[in-house]
């Protein structure tokens, strides 16, 4: 991706973070910063606050270190209501499995009889 369409991604993202917004209509953060903060914060944007805290106190790597692990729990956060979603299932317990070892979605009917 270009350095052009990287911003345009960023400043498209900051559209839904208005205190990010804010920050970098202020030039409180520099491109790189806006990046990380954007990336993470549009997926999971109750840590836009802690996430801008960082960009004025840590160093850029930290930034993006804590960007990339608040992005990663909050996408395992939702594949796995997702899929709790998808099964109808709401417990975290295993799933049942049909004697084949392959998953059951419901009861197994018996194969059919040959007619011999």
């Amino acid at each position: 991706m270009t350095e052009a369409g990287r911003q345009l991604g960023t400043a498209k993202r900051a559209d839904r973070l208005p205190r990010t917004k804010e920050a970098m209509r202020r030039g409180k953060l520099s491109p790189t910063q806006a990046d990380a903060v954007t990336d993470a914060a549009s997926v999971d944007p109750d840590a836009e606050d802690e996430l801008l805290g960082a960009a004025a106190h840590d160093t850029t790597k930290g930034l993006r270190d804590l960007a990339g692990r608040r992005k990663a729990a909050a996408t395992s956060s939702r594949s796995e209501t997702s899929a709790s979603d998808a099964t109808g299932r709401c417990g975290g317990g295993p799933t049942p499995t049909a004697p084949s070892g392959l998953a059951s979605t419901g009861p197994v009917a018996p194969p059919p009889r040959s007619r011999s």
